[in-house]
């Protein structure tokens, strides 16, 4: 079970459908790993259903009695899940849970499982919403940076962020980097680690603006990792006479 988790709001946007497509893959790639947060999607998803029942009911009230209605919805979603009002028992334990929550938000078309060919990645391990994305991309190709880095930038309909895939070999080493902004990290296949961690298939990372860090990929493997950068990285060090040749290079769908 992976180590790092997207947060309670970032669940709940997914699960009420709410999340940018970019956002949208990468929870979906953890919730494949994910039984815990898959369960929580479901979770949400049924108190979504429970509150617009009562939200529905309630404006029938208001609207004969002439009352506004509280909106405070989000807030109740939070507070029932502390009073674990829904029992995690209840809920099915298979993987088919993260189908179900995909369809829920809204990714239907990155629901379907595909095998990825050898053009892509000769891992083929990457998790049936990638998968499914890649199978569809003719123009997908992989772009070596150095001897360690190849990027895969992916094509989605996002014109403001970079989705891409990042595999580094066994050993190999990013530079140290900082984040203009927010950068969300998902591990597909291997593991790497930097000064805060060591990271496993599944595991969701995000990055802040001003927070640096230098990936090394385990020794036994490559890595692969889906990632979406809301702004360029900036690198510190001998690297950073790449800075001014970094750019946001969004793949359109």
């Amino acid at each position: 079970m992976p180590n790092y988790h997207p947060d309670i709001h970032l669940l709940t946007e997914f699960a009420a459908g709410n999340l940018c497509d970019a956002k949208k893959l990468c929870v979906a790639a953890h919730l494949e790993h994910c039984r815990e947060c898959r369960i929580t999607v479901l979770q949400l998803n049924q108190l979504g259903g429970i509150l617009f029942d009562q939200s529905c009911s309630a404006s029938d009230v208001a609207r004969d009695k002439g009352v506004q209605l509280e909106e405070n919805a989000l807030d109740k979603v939070f507070a029932a899940i502390d009073r674990a009002e829904i029992a995690e028992s209840n809920a099915p334990q298979t993987a088919q849970v993260a189908a179900n929550a995909c369809e829920h938000s809204g990714c239907t078309e990155h629901v379907a499982t595909a095998v990825v060919g050898s053009r892509h990645d000769s891992t083929n391990n990457l998790g049936s919403n990638v998968s499914s994305l890649l199978s569809r991309d003719k123009g997908f190709t992989w772009e070596k940076i150095n001897r360690s880095l190849s990027i895969g930038r992916i094509k989605i309909d996002d014109p403001d962020r970079e989705v891409a895939l990042h595999r580094l070999q066994a050993g190999g080493k990013v530079g140290n980097h900082d984040h203009k902004g927010r950068e969300f990290t998902v591990v597909l296949t291997g593991s790497f680690s930097d000064q805060d961690g060591l990271y496993l298939p599944g595991d969701f990372l995000v990055r802040e603006p001003g927070q640096a860090h230098h990936p090394i990929a385990s020794k036994d493997g490559s890595c692969v990792c889906l990632s979406v950068l809301e702004a360029p990285i900036k690198f510190t060090g001998l690297s950073r006479l790449l800075n001014p040749f970094l750019r946001l290079k969004p793949r359109a769908a």
